[in-house]
């Protein structure tokens, strides 16, 4: 027992030991550690670096002197004990495209010499006329890929399709275009995908490829020229939570494979042109919280059931062909907080039960033909930030309640009659 508690103790010391060293190595600098960047990695970003043009001179830190170390430049993040280069952020932080900060130029292929780099964001900048390189085909450790709204020209390189490790991919851009989209397919750990703005005319493959990527959890065609969305014998969007459509000219009957994806949280489809009826569907959707349908040519008859779920949050019919009166099933929507029915033609009076929504923000039923009172029961919307009622023949008293909704700061009741 007594050999038994010595050897403890000795380890014991040793581990101390062992801890103290690593914290004053730490403090103090043991040579190597932290590891400086390799040096073939640095004189590929040194060359990387010649071919850009940098106006705002952001790579200022990225300089040839020795000892220079490149895990500490600007936008570049290493493996903190291989020393090895594993990120580079090099997107125009502005939410609006400067150009007196966006880099442009062309894209070096000494590149191919970060052989463990995963991230590499190039998103935000202007590198008009230039072409995504096909090498990035070539740049098999990424995980992460966006060149999002840095105006790449020319055909999506089919090359891309190499890059098996890919979990993020965003390549908006309304100066890009592909001859189809087979490539995607090789893309099988794909978990977000934005197309946004790339002119997908001649991809008449793009559903039934998306369709077939097991692990795609967001799905961004928005304003892609897409003209139609064929029929899918089978949905296999099994993990698919974010879709958005929206601004493709479908000028179709909604597709009913839409509302069969059952995680879906949050749909977009504004602009597409669908007409008719939302189709019924025979399971319950549970999931959806975000639905956006403006600006189409939809009706309420029949009425859906399913789209009135009670956990619904945002709930988007803005500028369709709905008529009557305001369907009483929105009452059931109690999480709901955006409630947005402007410019469709409902011709009822405001029912009392729609100030029953106490979670209410955004209330917005602008442009109809609603006709009436506002009770005072108004009040009771204590979360109410947005109230637009504009556009309508509504008369009587302004109810003194308005002054309760504190949380207001927009009131449109422009029309009103006193």
């Amino acid at each position: 027992m007594e050999r038994s508690m010595r050897v403890v103790l000795l380890l014991i010391r040793v581990l101390a030991i062992a801890t103290i060293t690593f914290s004053i190595g730490l403090c103090n600098g043991i040579p190597g550690w932290p590891p400086l960047c390799k040096e073939s990695e640095r004189q590929a970003l040194l060359m990387f670096k010649q071919d850009l043009e940098d106006p705002a001179n952001r790579l200022s830190s990225w300089v040839a002197e020795e000892g220079s170390d490149c895990c500490s430049w600007t936008g570049v993040v290493c493996d903190h004990i291989t020393g090895h280069i594993h990120e580079l952020h090099l997107n125009n932080s502005n939410s609006v495209v400067d150009f007196n900060r966006s880099f442009g130029g062309k894209i070096n292929s000494s590149l191919l010499g970060l052989k463990h780099l995963n991230y590499l964001d190039l998103s935000n900048n202007y590198f008009s006329t230039t072409q995504i390189p096909s090498f990035f085909g070539s740049m098999t450790s990424l995980t992460h890929l966006n060149l999002g709204d840095s105006s790449f020209d020319g055909v999506i390189p089919h090359q891309l399709g190499n890059l098996s490790s890919l979990r993020y991919l965003n390549l908006s851009s309304y100066s890009l275009k592909v001859e189809n989209l087979q490539w995607i397919s090789g893309l099988s750990l794909l978990k977000q995908l934005d197309l946004s703005f790339v002119n997908l005319s001649k991809a008449s493959d793009w559903l039934q490829v998306t369709n077939m990527l097991p692990c795609l959890v967001e799905l961004i065609m928005s304003d892609c020229v897409l003209h139609q969305t064929p029929p899918l014998p089978t949905i296999n969007f099994t993990s698919l939570v974010v879709l958005d459509l929206s601004y493709n000219s479908f000028n179709s009957l909604t597709p009913r494979w839409v509302f069969s994806i059952k995680n879906l949280v949050s749909l977009h489809l504004t602009g597409c042109g669908f007409q008719g009826p939302i189709p019924g569907i025979s399971q319950n959707i549970t999931s959806l919280r975000e639905i956006d349908l403006s600006f189409n040519s939809i009706s309420l008859d029949p009425i859906p059931k399913w789209l009135f779920n009670k956990k619904i949050l945002e709930l988007n019919l803005e500028a369709n062909q709905i008529t009557g009166q305001l369907p009483s099933s929105i009452q059931n929507m109690t999480c709901l907080k955006v409630l947005n029915l402007r410019e469709n033609d409902f011709n009822s009076t405001i029912p009392k039960w729609l100030y029953s929504l106490n979670n209410l923000e955004s209330l917005l039923l602008s442009h109809n033909a609603l006709r009436g009172e506002i009770s005072s029961s108004i009040g009771n919307l204590k979360s109410l930030r947005h109230f637009d009622l504009s556009g309508n023949s509504i008369s009587g008293p302004i109810p003194m309640s308005l002054g309760n909704l504190s949380s207001l700061v927009e009131l449109d009741i422009s029309g009103f009659r006193v």
